[in-house]
């Protein structure tokens, strides 16, 4: 597992609440996630994870739920990046997270330059 992935984690880990009692943590929560998305070894699939933790109160997998929830917050962005006012959401968006990856979310050209002088 490599450094830019550790760090991709840490960015799961924004989009759950990280103190909470329900979610997992540790090394081995995030070994289990980086072999199923890298081997498709073992299963982080959500639905069945949730449902485990519903019948047996096993903490679930902090970085696949964060993941997942990413997953559909870049989708709602997105969408909404096609809407009316989406400068005001780059903006906002420009101010918490880095320039580079919401390039690599963003493909359009009039979002790119936008991004861009966040930059500078």
């Amino acid at each position: 597992m490599n450094k830019s992935y550790r760090n991709r984690a840490e960015l799961y880990k924004r989009f759950v609440n990280p103190k909470s009692e329900s979610f997992d943590f540790s090394e081995e929560s995030l070994k289990e996630l980086f072999d199923y998305e890298s081997r498709g070894v073992g299963n982080c699939d959500v639905y069945d994870r949730y449902t485990e933790f519903l019948l047996t109160g096993k903490k679930q997998n902090g970085y696949a739920i964060g993941k997942r929830f990413l997953d559909i917050t870049i989708s709602m962005w997105k969408e909404d990046a096609n809407e009316v006012g989406w400068g005001n959401l780059l903006e906002s968006l420009a101010e918490e997270f880095d320039i580079d990856w919401l390039k690599s979310i963003f493909k359009y050209e009039h979002h790119q330059k936008f991004l861009e002088e966040f930059r500078k």
